[in-house]
C-alpha cells in the first residue's frame, strides 16, 4: 500500500532527520556553502566592490583629460577659457583620431572657422567632440568638455545681455533647492531592498545544495543508500526526513546571509549607497521585521529542498549531482536582476502567489518599512502549496528503483 504524508510514521521521520543533521554536519562542504561562504562572500560582494568601484570612479575623476584641439586658430578665447580649466589639457596631435582610438588622448574637440567671429556677430556655433564611449576616460573627458562648452556660453550670453543693458538675472527668475525628507533609516531601506532581496533568496536556495547532495548521491557513493533503504523506515519517512534537513540547512545559510549584510552595512554605511552624502543612509531593521523575513524564507527553502532532492537523486555521484543543480543558481539570480530597481508598491497582487517572486517583493516590502499581513499570509501560503507539491514529487522519485538504484 502506498504511503500518504498524511500518514508518516514521525517517529522514523525524526530518526531520519537526525542521522542526516549529523552527517550534515560532518560533511566540510556543507559548513562551507552554508556559513563560511555567506560569511565571507556577501561582505565581499558589499564592501569590498563597492569600494573597489568608487576608487576606479575616483581615479577617472581625478586624471588629466588630455584633448587635442581641430582648428581653433581664430578662437583663442575660447581656447584661453579652456586652458584655464582643471582636469583639461591641450595636447598637439598629427592624427588625432588614430591617437583618440589608441586612447593616447581622451577626446577631440573640433572648432569650426571664424569661431570668434562668429560669437562677436552673436552667431550660433556648433563644436563637435569625438570620444571613446568604451572608455571611461574619454567619457568622462566628455562630460567635462560639454562643461566648459556651457560655462563658455553663459559666459557670452551674459556678455550679450550687458552690452544691451540687461540685468542677466532676469533669465533667472526662480531659484531651486532641494530638501530630503526621508530620515536615513527609511533611505537605508530602500537601497537594502535593491540588493538583499536576491541575496536572502540566493542563499535560501543554494546553501542547502551540498546537503541535498550528500543526502542522494553522496549517499549513492558511498555505499549507504542501500542500507538506509533497508531499515525499517519507508521511503516516504526517508524522503521526508532529509527534506527537513535540507531545508533547515537552506534557512540557517539565509539567516547568515542577513546577519552578514547588516554587519557588512553597520560596519561601513555608506557601502550601502556610495555617492549619497554622509549620514544620510543608515541601516535599521527591527528584530520582527528580520523575524517575518525568517518566516517568508521557509517557503523558498522548502520548495527548492525538495527540487534539490529529487534533481539529485537522478545523479550516479557527487560531481554529476553538482551539475543538475548548479543552474538553479541562475534561475535565483534573475527575478532578482529582473526586480532589483523595482519598489514593492509596484508589484502586482498576483506575484505574491508566484514562487520565489512572492518571496523576494515580500522582502522589499520588509526591509522598505512595509508589514502587508496579507502578502505575507499569501507568500507563507502558496509557497508551502507548491512545497507540498514538489515534497509529494520527491517522495515518488524515492519510491521508484530505476531512479534510486541509477548507477
Amino acid at each position: 500500500m502506498r504511503e500518504r504524508l498524511t500518514g508518516l510514521n514521525w517517529r522514523h521521520v525524526s530518526i531520519v532527520a537526525r542521522k542526516e543533521f549529523t552527517d550534515t554536519l560532518r560533511d566540510r562542504r556543507t559548513w562551507l556553502a552554508m556559513v563560511v561562504l555567506p560569511l565571507v562572500i556577501v561582505p565581499v560582494l558589499l564592501l569590498v566592490a563597492p569600494s573597489a568601484i568608487q576608487s576606479q570612479i575616483a581615479k577617472v575623476e581625478e586624471s588629466v583629460a588630455a584633448v587635442a584641439v581641430v582648428g581653433g586658430e581664430d578662437a583663442q578665447r575660447f581656447l584661453g577659457f579652456l586652458s584655464q580649466v582643471e582636469g583639461v589639457s591641450i595636447v598637439q596631435s598629427v592624427s588625432p583620431e588614430a591617437d583618440l582610438t589608441a586612447r593616447k588622448i581622451q577626446a577631440v574637440l573640433e572648432l569650426p572657422a571664424g569661431f570668434d567671429a562668429d560669437i562677436a556677430a552673436e552667431k550660433a556655433v556648433v563644436v563637435e567632440i569625438a570620444y571613446d564611449a568604451a572608455d571611461q576616460k574619454s567619457a568622462s573627458a566628455q562630460g567635462r568638455l560639454l562643461g566648459v562648452i556651457s560655462a563658455y556660453s553663459a559666459v557670452v550670453a551674459e556678455a550679450r545681455l550687458t552690452s544691451r543693458g540687461v540685468d542677466p538675472e532676469l533669465l533667472r527668475p526662480i531659484a531651486a533647492t532641494s530638501r530630503n525628507v526621508a530620515p536615513p533609516a527609511k533611505m537605508g531601506g530602500v537601497f537594502l531592498s535593491m540588493i538583499m532581496p536576491m541575496m536572502i533568496a540566493l542563499w535560501a536556495v543554494t546553501g542547502g545544495m551540498y546537503a541535498a547532495i550528500d543526502a542522494t548521491a553522496g549517499e549513492k557513493e558511498r555505499g549507504t543508500m542501500e542500507v538506509l533503504l533497508a531499515a525499517p523506515p519507508s521511503r516516504g519517512s526517508i524522503a521526508v526526513g532529509k527534506f527537513i534537513v535540507v531545508t533547515a540547512t537552506s534557512l540557517f545559510s539565509a539567516v547568515i546571509s542577513v546577519v552578514a549584510m547588516i554587519a557588512a552595512f553597520a560596519i561601513k554605511p555608506e557601502a550601502l549607497a556610495f555617492g549619497a552624502p554622509a549620514g544620510s543612509v543608515a541601516v535599521a531593521l527591527p528584530i520582527g521585521r528580520l523575524a517575518l523575513i525568517a518566516v517568508a524564507s521557509i517557503g523558498v527553502a522548502a520548495i527548492f529542498a525538495a527540487i534539490q532532492l529529487a534533481v539529485a537523486l537522478f545523479a550516479r555521484g557527487f560531481r554529476e549531482a553538482q551539475a543538475y543543480l548548479a543552474p538553479l543558481s541562475i534561475i535565483v539570480v534573475l527575478p532578482g536582476i529582473a526586480t532589483q530597481f523595482m519598489p514593492a508598491a509596484d508589484a502586482a497582487n498576483w506575484t505574491f502567489a508566484v514562487p520565489l517572486l512572492n518571496a523576494i517583493f515580500v522582502y522589499k516590502e520588509l526591509l522598505e518599512g512595509i508589514v502587508n499581513w496579507t502578502h505575507i499570509g499569501t507568500v507563507l501560503v502558496s509557497s508551502l502549496v507548491f512545497a507540498y507539491l514538489c515534497l509529494q514529487v520527491t517522495v515518488a522519485l524515492f519510491r521508484r528503483e530505476q531512479v534510486v538504484f541509477r548507477t
